[in-house]
């Protein structure tokens, strides 16, 4: 595990705070989640790096709807699928080869046990599951 010190202005640890209640994280859950996936360099200046990320992103006050108009979606909708797509394949494993610890999927019982699956482990999973088809 990877541990981020930064020091940083009430402004910003506001904003951060903010930002991170509602991605429904702690402070320093989302600060590890922003360093982890932009920081590519330690020696980066990490303080300027969150200030651009929360800068991206849109005021929560202001979101707007992402489907203002059904009819009008509706109609000019179209999914480019190429003729031999496969999901497990093109999707499950291109995000497995990307971050082998990536999450894909958290699956809970009725009694709250939960297990977490990465898309390494469901691609796994996977081929395992092909391996033994072509064998039988």
């Amino acid at each position: 595990m990877v541990r981020y010190s930064i020091t940083m202005d009430d402004d910003l640890a506001t904003q951060i705070d903010r930002t991170s209640d509602h991605d429904g994280l702690s402070r320093s859950e989302w600060i590890s989640k922003a360093c982890t996936t932009v920081l590519r360099n330690p020696a980066q200046d990490s303080v300027n790096v969150l200030r651009n990320l929360l800068s991206l992103r849109e005021p929560q006050d202001e979101c707007k709807p992402n489907l203002a108009d059904y009819d009008a979606t509706y109609e000019t909708f179209s999914i480019d699928v190429p003729e031999y797509f496969n999901f497990g394949f093109d999707v499950v494993d291109a995000w497995a080869k990307k971050d082998r610890t990536k999450q894909a999927m958290i699956w809970v019982d009725q009694n709250g046990y939960e297990k977490v699956y990465t898309f390494r482990q469901i691609m796994n999973s996977s081929n395992q599951a092909a391996n033994m088809l072509l064998k039988y």
